[in-house]
């Protein structure tokens, strides 16, 4: 004998499918491995020089990645939340609540980038870099395209 009741989806299916898709996704947001610049070189190489500081001083810390973070994460915060209230209510999905928030990271991570971040440059890298260029963390545009 069948079932009197038919069984009526309201849309829980999708949105469990979303919430098992959470567990496993992220987001990459900085400089990836693997990124090389136009001269051959490893673009993390010098994004962490520049980063955390190297060569016992002589390359100073210019935070672009931790600092963006830092500075936006209530941002980045509010992104996620609004977004897995989407993906509750069925508006939304993890795919796209990734991408937002990623490209909300990407495009403060590259305003960073090129906010001049102090101390300016020695004299020798300014001679090296050619006039006008002048911004601390900006020479060939490499490690800003890789973000």
């Amino acid at each position: 004998r069948g079932s009197a009741y038919a069984e009526i989806d309201l849309g829980w299916k999708k949105i469990k499918k979303e919430l098992d898709l959470m567990n496993d996704s992220y987001v990459k947001i900085g400089v990836q491995e693997g990124s090389i610049a136009r001269d051959g070189t490893m673009i993390s190489t010098y994004a962490a020089a520049n980063e955390f500081g190297a060569q016992g001083g002589r390359i100073p810390e210019r935070s672009f990645m931790r600092s963006s973070h830092d500075e936006n994460a209530k941002k980045y915060s509010a992104i996620f939340a609004a977004q897995t209230q989407a993906i509750f209510s069925g508006q939304s999905t993890v795919k796209k609540a990734l991408g937002l928030a990623g490209s909300a990271a990407q495009a403060d991570m590259k305003k960073k980038i090129a906010s001049n971040i102090p101390p300016e440059n020695a004299d020798s890298t300014k001679a090296q870099k050619g006039a006008g260029k002048t911004s601390t963390l900006i020479n060939t545009g490499d490690m800003l395209q890789s973000i």
